[in-house]
């Protein structure tokens, strides 16, 4: 048992351990995080820009503006947060819209005299169509670089007979002893040629589509003979010693403005169409 003293003794320390323990501080409990936080989002948007080898990050404004400069050309651009688009992982973490971005070098078109080649596969189109127009005696061409078409006559004007060829033009004239041949479903274009056959001329057969325009085809023989072909004369003359043009098997020749010099064959379903303005003999 306690005598005076040794109680007022024991009970001064525990009154000092009471004082001790009331004024001591609990222990700190760290913020919770919030990666929804506009200071969080700022710092994962400032992440995702460093991630980006295109750009370098300069400086970083707490309401989401970073300046960065493009490593290429090195260029200071501005981008909000808002402007920010995700990539699919394995791509660039982070990108600017295609608005401040400049143009790719592989983007560009070819320059001048270079020709885009298809991969190997690839096979090309079907070559644009030939349109032939024919409305009141006059006829119009147009097609991969050919553009035909004969001058129309005012109303109520009589129509001028067409100029003559002339019958023997010296410049550019072309001597060929063997026809020339166009065979097989492609297109030819003689235009503004002299040609001077010793036996028959042009031959046109098995799906094959000439135009003839501006030139003066002779022949000792057959001028022009159609096989299962197609023929566009315009404004020019032919002129054959045997005869002028010979047409057979669903042939179709079509004539304008032309200078016809010799007897015209025509057998079984061929076609041989006058469209108007042309002179014969």
């Amino acid at each position: 048992m306690l005598n005076g003293n040794e109680a007022r003794c024991a009970s001064i320390f525990a009154a000092g351990l009471l004082a001790a323990a009331c004024t001591r501080e609990p222990p700190a409990v760290p913020a919770p995080t919030d990666a929804t936080t506009p200071a969080a989002q700022v710092a994962w948007a400032r992440e995702a820009l460093e991630r980006n080898p295109d750009l370098e990050v300069l400086a970083t404004d707490p309401q989401g503006v970073f300046t960065v400069r493009l490593r290429r050309g090195g260029e200071l651009r501005t981008i909000r947060m808002d402007e920010l688009i995700a990539a699919p992982p394995g791509g660039t973490s982070a990108a600017i819209t295609p608005e401040s971005v400049p143009p790719s070098v592989d983007s560009a078109p070819a320059g001048p005299g270079e020709a885009e080649t298809p991969g190997t596969g690839e096979v090309a189109g079907p070559p644009p169509a030939i349109t032939v127009t024919r409305d009141a005696g006059s006829i119009s061409i147009t097609g991969p670089g050919v553009s035909i078409a004969t001058a129309r006559t005012a109303a109520g004007a009589a129509a001028a007979p067409p100029a003559a060829a002339p019958e023997s033009p010296s410049a550019g004239l072309e001597r060929r002893s063997q026809p020339l041949v166009c065979q097989g479903g492609r297109l030819m274009h003689i235009d503004g040629r002299t040609i001077e056959f010793e036996g028959d001329g042009l031959v046109v057969e098995d799906g094959c589509d000439l135009y003839l325009t501006n030139s003066h085809i002779s022949a000792g023989g057959a001028a022009i003979t159609v096989t299962r072909g197609k023929v566009h004369i315009v404004n020019s003359s032919i002129k054959g010693g045997r005869s002028s043009i010979e047409a057979s098997q669903g042939a179709q020749v079509f004539v304008s403005s032309a200078s016809i010099d010799g007897l015209q064959r025509r057998f079984d379903t061929a076609q041989i169409t006058d469209l108007g303005g042309n002179r014969y003999r």
